[in-house]
C-alpha cells in the first residue's frame, strides 16, 4: 500500500499518523492477516468509520460526550431508560462521559459481555484505538494475542503503565490488528465484520461502512 492510497482513504489524517499506520502494516500485516487488498479494504473501511481526527491528529480514546439523540441511537440501555438518559444529559464534561461509560459498559448484560467486573471498569476500559476496543475482556484477550504474535507485553492492572500503554500509537494501531486477526475477520464478509465490531449500529451506519469498503477496494486497485 502506498502513501498516496492511504491519503485518499484517510484524507483528514496528518502525515505522522499515516506513515505510522503504513509502517505497522508493512511490519505486521502478514502476522495479522492484513495481506491482501480485499482484507486491507475491509480493515480500513472499519477503521475509517470508527476514527475521528482533530487538526489531522487521530482521536483514539472514545468520546462519550453524546447529545441526547446520539445516545438514544447508539445505546440500547439509555434508549430504554428515559430517566437514565435525562440524568446523563444533566451532566457536563468528564463527569458526563464517566457516567455514560459506567452505566453503558459497567452494568448488566453489556458489562458481562465485555468482561467488566465493576462500574469503574466501564470507564477504564472504554473504547480506544483504531477499532475502539472496549471492555476488560477485549483488552486482556487482545493483549495476550499481541504478545503471542509479537512478544510485546501490555500491562493493564498498574494504572500508570496502563495510561502510558493506551496513549501509545503502538497500542492504538496493534490493538486493532490483534482484534482483526483474533476474531478471524480476514475470512469474513464486510457485513460480518461490522457485526463483530458493533452489532448494535443503526442501519445507516452499517451502510456507511459497506460503502467505504467498496470505495477503498477501488483505491487499492489504482497504480
Amino acid at each position: 500500500m502506498t502513501y498516496a492510497q492511504i491519503k485518499k482513504v484517510l484524507p483528514t489524517a496528518n502525515d505522522m499518523f499515516l506513515y505510522d499506520l503504513l509502517n505497522y502494516i508493512d511490519s505486521y500485516g502478514k502476522d495479522f492477516r492484513l495481506d491482501t487488498d480485499d482484507r486491507l479494504a475491509k480493515f480500513l473501511a472499519l477503521a475509517k468509520a470508527e476514527m475521528m481526527f482533530k487538526n489531522g491528529k487521530p482521536i483514539l480514546t472514545e468520546n462519550l460526550n453524546y447529545r441526547r439523540k446520539q445516545l438514544r441511537r447508539f445505546s440500547k440501555r439509555f434508549r430504554n431508560n428515559p430517566k437514565l438518559l435525562d440524568k446523563a444529559m444533566s451532566l457536563k464534561g468528564n463527569e458526563k462521559q464517566k457516567f455514560i461509560a459506567t452505566e453503558w459498559y459497567g452494568t448488566g448484560k453489556k458489562a458481562r459481555d465485555l468482561g467488566n467486573k465493576s462500574k469503574l471498569d466501564g470507564w477504564k476500559f472504554r473504547g480506544r484505538g483504531i477499532f475502539q476496543i472496549t471492555g476488560r475482556y477485549n483488552y486482556e484477550t487482545i493483549g495476550r494475542y499481541i504478545f503471542e504474535h509479537t512478544d510485546i507485553v501490555w500491562y493493564f492492572d498498574d494504572y500508570e503503565l496502563f495510561k502510558r500503554i493506551t496513549d501509545s500509537m503502538e497500542f492504538n494501531i496493534l490493538s486493532a490488528f490483534g482484534f482483526w486477526s483474533y476474531h478471524r475477520m480476514y475470512d469474513k464478509s464486510i457485513k460480518q465484520c461490522i457485526k463483530i465490531i458493533n452489532g448494535e449500529l443503526p442501519k445507516k451506519e452499517k451502510k456507511k461502512r459497506e460503502k467505504y469498503y467498496i470505495e477503498i477496494k477501488a483505491i487499492l486497485k489504482e497504480e
